[in-house]
């Protein structure tokens, strides 16, 4: 057997961290300087500077909140109805087969179609929550629809037999068993479902969103505040994930605690 390698210190994991971010923003610096041209490619400092000055309006955070909301509620519909679907699906193998070919093709069809098909269908503010569920739903669905396969038949006949009520078997069967399938879908679904949305923002262009002002700065050739949005976009979703893998953890821990207690009693 191969001898596992010691796990990096956290703060050695921090210093490498930084110094790949230095080194990356001296390569963005060397480049914007060869070039000489700030609306090709403007330097780190003025898009710092131009960041600054947009976060001192109040414009700036009412347009992050707008976004966030909107991309937000997809994502929580698409994960309702992800969950739901799998478990379902899972459960009924007849409703799997009828549903597998819409699955199929709405995973299949580019994010762009999507969008332009939500621009005909509906409002531009309800397009970016239609692609960010869109792209979360299908993603929970299959790894829901994975927990309820992967249930040993063993203890589905058990509980058959012993005529244990729905409610029983959903918090002490189902639930354990879905629970870290749907968490970790949670995580990989929701970075989707941002990119999804700003996306459909910058088609939509709806009013006060990210997408919109990126798409204003693209028309008036303003690279500073391209790059600007595009690094506050970049910073929203590192906060996003962090925030949902803190959550993940939080909640995983209190079910189990909560399953402990329940076996107990």
């Amino acid at each position: 057997m191969k001898a596992q390698k010691p796990p990096i210190k956290p703060y050695v994991r921090v210093l490498l961290y930084l110094v790949s971010v230095m080194f990356w923003l001296g390569v963005w610096a060397f480049f914007s300087w060869r070039i000489g041209k700030e609306i090709l490619l403007p330097s780190p400092l003025v898009v710092w500077e131009k960041l600054i000055n947009l976060a001192q309006t109040p414009t700036f955070w009412r347009t992050i909140a707008l976004t966030l909301g909107r991309i937000i509620a997809g994502c929580a519909l698409g994960i309702a109805l992800g969950i739901t679907l799998g478990l379902l699906t899972g459960s009924l193998r007849y409703l799997d087969i009828f549903l597998r070919p819409i699955v199929s093709c709405v995973q299949s069809i580019p994010v762009a179609s999507i969008i332009i098909l939500a621009l005909i269908w509906l409002s531009k503010e309800s397009v970016p929550v239609f692609a960010a569920a869109i792209m979360t739903g299908p993603v929970l669905l299959g790894n829901a629809r994975q927990a309820i396969a992967e249930t040993p038949v063993e203890l589905r006949e058990m509980a058959a037999i012993f005529h244990i009520s729905f409610l029983k078997k959903l918090r002490f069967l189902y639930i354990p068993q879905i629970l870290p399938y749907v968490l970790s879908g949670c995580v990989a679904a929701i970075g989707l479902g941002w990119k999804a949305g700003v996306a459909a923002e910058v088609l939509s262009i709806p009013r006060q969103a990210i997408g919109t002002e990126i798409y204003n700065s693209k028309i008036y050739l303003d690279s500073a505040a391209l790059f600007a949005w595009t690094a506050a976009v970049v910073a929203l979703s590192i906060c996003l994930e962090v925030l949902i893998k803190f959550s993940v953890r939080k909640l995983g821990g209190m079910f189990e605690i909560n399953q402990k207690k329940g076996r107990g009693s």
